[in-house]
């Protein structure tokens, strides 16, 4: 049983997580909080909203079960009702009264994450399709209990074997006088080959279903447990083939020729029929031309492609991929991704609050000067309306003493939602690290909002840098480090003349249950023992540290070492992965992390650097292409400057604002524009700033307000972009193909078990690959059973048959068979 604590009155960064399918598995005690109290229930009923993020899709669960109504506490078991589909989705509490009004609200995440077999799983109880392998397995069994009943008689019919071989030198003209009864029997077995053709069409049609096979797994574990039992059985008779082996040496030994009289040559000739008969049921597998080993290479045919099956495919630029096979990957496309910090801290307005909020190496000082003042910065940014927006910001100093926690707030100036809907979004007392917030905008815009506190103590202090506003929710995904402007996957690590692409595999050095108490935290020089904190030593390694469930601030310290010698330390923030390169003198790496991570991986890599002519923008896709790595571009760029090189036109005025515009000589697509200065709207006759271009021709349109030129003309857009150069991505008409030079293969190793997949670059674009897996073992396990029956019959009841009655055509087909 699990608990999470949710706030009615504050941000909840705890959720729940579980797996797709999840059914009565698991159970939450979840705790309801006001105030930092736990909220009395009584007399209250309590619905359950969720829904998938980016979508529509969702439910509502009414009438949850209040165990402790004092206490706030409500049991909530997972259901495969919340669990049937795989995604993040936003959950909300409501709480309501005994005269049913709403009084309280909380939001929470729930993430939901993949399960493979439920994926695979299919519905294959009434498929005609695996009936033959189940006819297959049933006839095997059938041979393995003919098997037992043989082995009283092979036993006794060695015995024999042994007190006739005295008599074999008396009796060797006997055996010619058989010649006419084997023949006879040979052509008996020419006959039976006739039936190949009907197993044969079986594997054919196995083999067109092998990809079914992959999806409907899970019924052939039932068939897997019956050829398990039936190998045990067959199992039990090997030993018999062993002596019989050893008795036909001695036999062979004692005379080259083995002859046998006319009575028991007709007691040989009936147990030879009986055996046929059993063999038939498996050598129909043989075609036409006389070839028994045919259905073994059918076999390995169907081997091979499941597989071939066992490929998964992901997607991503962080990927944890499970159950996975020593390899390669397959098909490997890197995507890029162009974004753009939509705020400026340059271009930020103090206001009154001039001398509350200083700028300092591009961080931004809060300090709380006077009593009952609101201390706050106007932050523009290039906002659309009705538009989901992401605010990223660090903590890096905060000394707030107990503050007033209903303001702590954004204010939305009117572009995120109402007043109440922005409080408690601010970092609380002593909160320090990384902070997201994610809001909505309005239909209305101002296009700024304001970042500050209220009534806390005077002296309080709050410290932020690297504030950067995303479009889009990125709650759930890896934050890219800071950037301004517009940046492009591969921009921000240039080398000379060319940019770095950066990708790796590998597999996690930690294990956390080898973790050790007693941990020492380094800070400022200093090493501060922590009850709460665990830690682990592995070996000098370079590669990726990750923790996936980093709650607030820094809770985890990396410390490098000498023969128990400090050298230096390093620290990773909330929701942050960090790159280990060791010094040289270093042969230890510690690492101490607070108890409550339950995951912490550190990766060692198999890096692999990527050398291209430009960044890998929006829609661009590197792949291979017969021994060639190339690069399909969807996207270019542009940066108009007002140095000249532009014949800039000017278009209609409107009352607040000025249209300007101009070719870059390719063709583009209207909508298919991202600019770091303006946002994408068609504004050709709408008196507000914005950047679009003109479907399937090489125009280019700015709409720009009146009050940033110094005059409204050519020459005053002009000497605004001298100062304000503007960069423009768009799409190309036709995309263009490059070759990437020195590079044949972006393929990545795969390791047993788990494999890490991340990209190393600052502002990580997509990897979307396929991995070999082995989810189909359970299909291969069954074809190695029924492999193994036929190991028996060609290695155990043919031969001993052949050999016990010299039959020369018999031989020719036991060859075949091995």
């Amino acid at each position: 049983m699990k608990g999470i604590f949710i706030n009615v009155d504050s941000y909840n960064s705890e959720g729940i997580k579980t797996i797709q399918g999840n059914n009565n598995a698991e159970i939450y005690k979840i705790y309801v909080l006001e105030n930092k109290r736990r909220l009395n229930l009584a007399n209250k009923t309590i619905k359950l909203g969720y829904v998938m993020a980016g979508t529509t899709k969702g439910d509502i669960i009414e009438n949850l079960n209040i165990t402790n109504a004092e206490q706030g506490e409500i049991t909530f078991p997972i259901t495969n009702r919340i669990s049937k589909q795989d995604g993040v989705y936003s959950c909300q509490l409501a709480i309501y009264g005994a005269d049913e009004f709403l009084e309280y609200t909380a939001t929470f995440g729930l993430t939901v994450e993949a399960n493979i077999f439920t994926k695979i799983a299919g519905e294959i109880a009434d498929s005609k399709d695996f009936t033959y392998l189940e006819n297959i397995l049933d006839k095997a069994s059938k041979l393995s209990e003919k098997l037992k009943e043989n082995t009283s008689s092979a036993t006794n019919a060695n015995s024999n074997l042994e007190s006739n071989i005295t008599e074999a030198n008396n009796i060797n003209s006997k055996l010619l006088e058989n010649t006419s009864t084997a023949t006879s029997l040979n052509k008996n077995l020419e006959s039976n080959i006739d039936l190949a053709k009907e197993v044969k069409e079986t594997i054919k049609d196995l083999d067109n279903k092998n990809t079914e096979a992959t999806e409907k797994i899970e019924t052939l574990t039932g068939l897997n447990a019956k050829a398990t039992e039936l190998s045990n059985n067959i199992q039990q008779g090997l030993p018999l083939n062993s002596e019989l082996v050893k008795n036909v040496e001695s036999a062979k030994t004692a005379n080259n020729e083995l002859i046998a009289t006319n009575n028991d040559a007709k007691a040989k000739k009936t147990d030879l029929d009986n055996s046929l008969e059993e063999a038939k049921k498996y050598i129909s597998g043989l075609d036409g031309s006389k070839n028994p080993v045919q259905m073994q290479l059918d076999i390995n045919e169907l081997k091979n492609g499941l597989k071939s099956n066992q490929a998964l495919a992901y997607k991503g630029s962080s990927i944890a991929a499970n159950n996975t096979l020593e390899g390669r990957t397959e098909g490997m496309m890197i995507g890029g991704r162009t974004l753009v910090n939509l705020v400026n801290i340059r271009k930020m307005i103090l206001g009154d609050s001039s001398k509350e909020i200083a700028f300092e190496n591009d961080i931004i000082k809060f300090k709380k000067a006077y009593p009952n003042e609101i201390t706050y910065l106007k932050v523009p940014f290039l906002s659309k309306p009705n538009t989901t927006y992401t605010i990223v910001y660090d903590v890096i100093k905060n000394n707030v003493e107990q503050p007033d926690e209903s303001k702590y707030i954004i204010y939305p100036d009117g572009v995120f939602g109402d007043f109440n809907s922005t409080m408690n979004t601010f970092p609380k007392n002593g909160q320090i690290g990384l902070n997201k917030i994610c809001l909505n905008s309005k239909s209305t815009l101002f296009g700024t909002f304001s970042l500050g506190f209220h009534r806390v103590n005077v002296g309080a202090e709050i410290w932020i840098k690297n504030l950067m506003i995303l479009e889009g929710d990125w709650t759930n995904k890896e934050i890219p480090s800071y950037f301004e402007g517009l940046k492009s996957f591969g921009e921000a690590e240039k080398v000379e003349d060319k940019y770095k692409i950066s990708i790796s595999s590998g597999y996690n050095l930690i294990d956390t249950k080898k973790s050790e108490s007693g941990a020492y935290l380094y800070n400022n020089g200093n090493f501060v023992s922590n009850a709460s904190y665990k830690f682990v030593t592995i070996e000098k390694n370079e590669g990726i540290l990750q923790s996936n469930n980093i709650a607030t601030g820094i809770d985890v310290h990396i410390t490098y070492w000498e023969n128990e010698n400090f050298i230096k330390g390093v620290i990773l923030n909330k929701g942050e992965s960090i790159e280990i390169k060791p010094p040289n003198n270093c042969n230890k790496i510690r690492i101490s992390f607070n108890t409550r991570i339950t995951e912490i991986v550190f990766i060692k890599y198999n890096k692999k650097d990527i050398l291209i002519k430009e960044p890998l923008k929006e829609n661009d896709i590197m792949y291979e292409d017969n021994g060639q790595v190339k690069v399909c571009r969807d996207k270019s760029q542009y940066t108009v400057t007002g140095t000249g090189n532009e014949e800039i036109a000017k278009g209609t005025s409107l009352s607040n604002t000025c249209l300007f515009y101009f070719n870059i000589n390719r063709k583009i697509g209207i909508n298919n524009i991202i600019s770091d200065k303006f946002k994408t709207k068609n504004v050709f006759s709408v008196d507000e700033e914005g950047i679009f271009g003109s479907a399937n021709s090489s125009t280019i349109y700015i709409r720009i307000s009146k009050s940033k030129l110094s005059t409204q003309d050519i020459e005053g857009f002009k000497t605004w972009l001298k100062t304000n150069p503007t960069t423009i991505v768009y799409q190309l008409a036709t995309p263009t193909v490059e070759v990437v030079e020195n590079c044949v293969d972006i393929d990545l190793d795969t390791y047993q078990e788990k494999t890490y997949f991340n990209i190393l670059n600052s502002l990580p674009g997509t990897l979307d690959f396929k991995v070999p897996s082995n989810i189909a073992s359970i299909v291969q396990n069954t074809a190695r059973e029924v492999n193994n029956i036929w190991d028996v019959i060609n290695n155990l009841l043919v031969p001993s048959i052949v050999k016990a009655n010299g039959n020369i055509t018999m031989i020719k087909l036991n060859n075949n068979l091995k």
